[in-house]
């Protein structure tokens, strides 16, 4: 389901359920849900799930919210499931990816790399994306580093703002000594999405290796901007730095 609403200004989050927990309308609950989930709220949102799954039990459109949200926080086995019992047409190409981190899981490689070559052409990057971070997974497990790269290469670049793609990424860098290749890849990554401190984090640590301390110092100190509390950041940048 895509969700075409405006961000909501920063506010009490806590405060919009309370005011919606008043409301007697389910498509009210449905629009506030779809704000706090457009806003990365997932905690307020699955409160007004539950409290909305009581209200209205023959509506499934309060799990189907359910099941995004697992879906968008990478929780795929409980997605998998809500899919599952929901049966709903438009959440195939969901469900079979939660499938594919399954029977991957389940070392049954074959089966999922048939499926997760069909979900690669999704027209939708949310889908794509995801599933060419199948296809590195797979090989990371055949341990064919090279096209580990690749495909989570292919991953980020089809979504800046999924952030184990970052990790998965930068393992792929790591495996393959790709630093100074990489950096021109990360330039356009954080172009795309400037406020991921993993990301700038990453970048610094590639900087670093090829030898280019003051890039990153940058990206260690935005690294820290972004996110305080990023420890890693910290002590890479004062290693760097020499102070």
């Amino acid at each position: 389901m895509s969700i075409k609403k405006k961000r909501l200004p920063q506010q009490d989050f806590s405060a919009l359920v309370k005011a919606t927990l008043k409301k007697k309308k389910a498509s009210e609950y449905l629009d506030y849900i779809d704000d706090l989930i457009l806003n990365d709220q997932f905690k307020e949102a699955l409160s007004l799930i539950t409290k909305a799954k009581h209200l209205f039990e023959n509506n499934a459109q309060f799990l189907n919210r359910e099941a995004q949200i697992c879906f968008q926080k990478e929780q795929y086995n409980k997605a998998l499931v809500i899919y599952d019992l929901l049966n709903i047409p438009a959440n195939k190409q969901k469900r079979d990816l939660c499938l594919g981190i399954k029977l991957i899981n389940e070392d049954m490689i074959e089966e999922a790399l048939k499926l997760t070559n069909k979900l690669i052409k999704s027209r939708e990057n949310e889908i794509s994306s995801r599933a060419y971070g199948l296809l590195a997974d797979i090989a990371f497990l055949n341990k064919d580093y090279k096209t580990m790269y690749r495909w989570s290469r292919e991953a980020l670049k089809r979504n800046a703002f999924l952030e184990s793609l970052v990790d998965k990424f930068f393992l792929s860098i790591v495996l393959t000594n790709y630093f100074k290749k990489s950096l021109p890849f990360f330039e356009k990554v954080l172009d795309e999405n400037p406020y991921s401190a993993k990301t700038w984090l990453c970048a610094g640590k590639s900087y670093q290796k090829t030898g280019y301390d003051l890039k990153a110092i940058e990206c260690f100190e935005l690294a820290i901007d972004t996110n305080p509390s990023l420890k890693e950041a910290k002590n890479l940048l004062v290693e760097t730095r020499g102070y």
